[in-house]
């Protein structure tokens, strides 16, 4: 009897996320997924071949304790899916030739963790941009401002977003907030139609595919989303590889801007982002695609299904509470 090649095992962090459970799904097809999360109510534990709880991940025990998950499982390829835990754990691996880390390069994530020093960046590099200030500089802010969007300068999920009108919804947030000035930035509130891009980027910097998706509806994360191809879009996102190096997937959030017709990129997620879903379903899997290409195997350069329409929407997992993880 001829041996069986052992499945790669895949760990994603973030067990409980909207994208996360879609990824498990479609990658237990091929590899042995091991789900990980701090909450014991996230799903992914228990859709995924294994689960474990583990700590927050500001907890100095979480790398730790991930290490160990790692090493009993004999994980091949990590992938991180929360904000957070991104730097930390490229860190941890940088040097070590297993696993692999599926996400882009160290100074790219710490780029695009912070919004103020992204949006320096894309202007450098003549990259369209909305027009940005730091809100303890409030005395330089121009007169026509308003209306203007306040978010942290790191954050995500839309925590923290705001859109301004006036003076005066400036001040209401900044009394029901308990950010401080230096950790906010305002932004010119630019009209037009919202864009998600998956940029699927290889480790090796080759970028395999573009896929825009334009946002029906969005709280906190897209909730409706149709694909569409868009030429300027996908030249941009190709310059932000070009001109950053990211060698590693990433996401891109912009606005066609309705006045110039020219895209303005507003926020990059430095790893899959929950639109990966509609991503994978219109044809690019740039989750495995990425997979197969860290172990040098070649892969195709797929191309998207236009007009596909993505719709979120809730379902049950139901187990005996016995099997709840502690």
């Amino acid at each position: 009897m001829k041996n069986r090649r052992r499945k790669k095992t895949i760990l994603l962090t973030g067990a409980g996320g909207a994208g996360t459970i879609f990824i498990i799904k479609e990658l237990k097809k091929k590899y042995r997924i091991i789900a990980v999360d701090m909450n014991k109510y996230a799903v992914g534990l228990y859709l995924a071949d294994k689960g474990y709880i583990l700590p927050s991940c500001t907890d100095r025990r979480y790398l730790k304790k991930l290490d160990q998950i790692v090493k009993k499982e004999k994980v091949d390829v990590i992938i991180p899916l929360i904000d957070e835990e991104l730097l930390a754990i490229t860190r941890y691996y940088k040097n070590k030739n297993n696993p692999k880390v599926l996400l882009p390069k160290e100074n790219f994530i710490r780029l695009c963790l912070n919004k103020w020093k992204l949006m320096n960046a894309l202007t450098k590099a003549k990259i369209p941009c909305p027009k940005t200030y730091l809100l303890k500089s409030f005395n330089q802010f121009p007169k026509n401002l308003f209306p203007g969007i306040i978010k942290p300068i790191r954050s995500r999920g839309s925590r923290g977003f705001r859109y301004l009108s006036n003076q005066n919804d400036l001040e209401k947030y900044l009394q029901n907030n308990n950010y401080k000035k230096e950790d906010l930035l305002i932004q010119e509130a630019v009209e037009g139609t919202e864009f998600t891009i998956s940029v699927v980027v290889s480790k090796q910097g080759e970028v395999l595919s573009v896929v825009s998706k334009e946002v029906i509806f969005k709280k906190g994360i897209t909730k409706i989303a149709v694909t569409r191809y868009n030429q300027k879009i996908s030249e941009i996102c190709q310059k932000i590889q070009q001109k950053f190096g990211a060698n590693g997937p990433f996401n891109v959030q912009l606005i066609m801007d309705k006045k110039t017709n020219l895209p303005k990129i507003f926020e990059i997620n430095p790893r899959f982002s929950t639109t990966v879903a509609l991503t994978m379903r219109a044809g690019v899997n740039e989750v495995a695609l990425l997979i197969e290409r860290l172990f040098n195997k070649k892969v195709p350069k797929p191309k998207f299904k236009k007009n596909l329409v993505m719709i979120r929407y809730e379902e049950q997992y139901y187990l005996p509470e016995s099997q709840i993880k502690s």
